[in-house]
């Protein structure tokens, strides 16, 4: 074998058979933040006023069912919050929005304890559709048998876009649990700050704040809309028992601000609250954040949003085709497990600890090889001859002995290469 071939074949990445992929691993992601949500609106190809339109038709849609229904509140708040998720990532031309719906509401009655059958939910869905007086439809008709294996199908996509996270915020009922700690009026929290708190999971605003900063939120905003005095109420009570951020409050009120000014008539607060009065809430709190120097959106950075044009991947050292499979990123991912996770922390130490077996490290290092010389070709050809006996043109023969040449110095080779 030549010195070429052997280098060409210590260049060449040995292959090792590792067996299966061990796993792939998600980690739930219980919040979004605003940056976030808009890159993922813009890589659906939809502008903020298509969106916006969209997300008020499904969940007016979803709040129509429930109370066709009668399941609780926290019902439509947890069928929202799943909607939403599954929108953002998933494309709109993958499904019908409608059936989402109610996939949504189906999955938030198993995650909230209501007994509703799959049944129930497309039967009242149905005889919303028909005009009052006519006869109902019941959910033992065949009629719902293809809408039922549907709806069970879009629940496994729900399930694997939220990452089999049951867990669900409660700020409905954390409006009630303030308004009685503090003691304010109880019919103005429950007419105002309640409706409230349905028009917010119009917005995006679930998916950002906790559960305390959306609770204070609809209360401040309510008593403002009722044109009473929030830090005169509260100055008083010791607000920062709770750990909240202004601006945190802040961003959900701008939110529900937006929403009733481009939407007031498909709003719950629309039917009781005039758009004027709404303006100059919006005009206070605006020059609150004027004064504080407050950020529209916690947490937010002015970076220009990825381009959704689709361009061939530079290939880097670290992204080549012998780069060896991690259980971070694996080649392909369709004949793979992929398990869900709640701790983030716990799965660090698992990629950590599982990674290093499906690492290839390499070792530089120099060797020094001394080759000799081969020894020089004779200047006659092969038949070796003998000269003698040939005159040459002065009339007399002669031989050319062969020279013993000594070996020159050793010398190194380093990469393949003579230096």
């Amino acid at each position: 074998m030549s010195l070429g071939e052997e280098n060409s074949m210590a260049d060449q990445p040995v292959r090792v058979n590792r067996g299966p992929h061990p796993s792939i691993i998600v980690v739930a992601r219980n919040f979004i933040p605003e940056q976030e949500l808009q890159n993922l609106i813009q890589k659906n190809g939809l502008t903020a006023q298509q969106e916006r339109v969209q997300r008020i038709q499904a969940v007016n849609f979803i709040q129509s069912a429930r109370q066709a229904l009668e399941v609780p509140a926290q019902t439509f708040a947890t069928a929202c919050v799943l909607y939403h998720r599954f929108r953002l990532l998933r494309e709109e031309k993958d499904y019908i929005w409608q059936d989402v719906a109610i996939a949504s509401l189906f999955l938030a009655c198993k995650i909230e304890d209501t007994l509703k059958k799959s049944r129930e939910i497309l039967c009242a869905v149905q005889n919303l559709k028909k005009s009052i007086g006519s006869d109902g439809m019941t959910p033992d008709d065949s009629f719902f048998d293809g809408g039922q294996k549907l709806v069970h199908g879009f629940e496994r996509l729900l399930l694997e876009q939220n990452s089999f996270d049951f867990r669900s915020r409660k700020p409905l009922s954390m409006i009630l649990k303030i308004g009685k700690k503090f003691d304010l009026d109880s019919a103005l929290v429950e007419d105002i700050c309640w409706i409230v708190g349905l028009d917010m999971y119009r917005t995006y605003a679930p998916l950002k704040a906790g559960t305390y900063a959306m609770a204070l939120a609809c209360l401040e905003i309510g008593f403002l809309l009722s044109n009473q005095d929030w830090a005169a109420l509260t100055a008083e009570k010791n607000v920062k028992q709770f750990h909240v951020q202004r601006a945190e409050i802040m961003e959900v009120m701008q939110d529900l601000c937006d929403l009733w000014s481009s939407h007031h008539k498909d709003t719950c607060v629309g039917e009781t609250i005039s758009l004027d009065n709404i303006i100059s809430v919006r005009i206070k709190l605006n020059a609150e954040m004027q004064e504080q120097s407050m950020p529209r959106y916690l947490g937010y950075r002015d970076t220009p949003p990825k381009s959704t044009t689709t361009s061939p991947v530079q290939e880097s050292p670290a992204s080549t085709k012998d780069t060896p499979e991690t259980p971070v990123s694996p080649a392909d991912t369709r004949n793979m497990t992929v398990r869900y996770m709640l701790d983030p922390e716990r799965a660090a130490r698992e990629r950590s600890s599982v990674g290093k077996f499906f690492n290839d490290e390499y070792e530089e290092y120099e060797e020094e090889v001394v080759i000799a010389d081969p020894p020089p070709e004779s200047r006659h050809p092969a038949n070796n001859h003998s000269h003698r006996g040939h005159p040459n043109s002065r009339g007399f023969s002669h031989s050319h002995p062969h020279r013993n040449y000594p070996p020159r110095e050793a010398f190194s080779y380093r990469g393949g290469r003579r230096v």
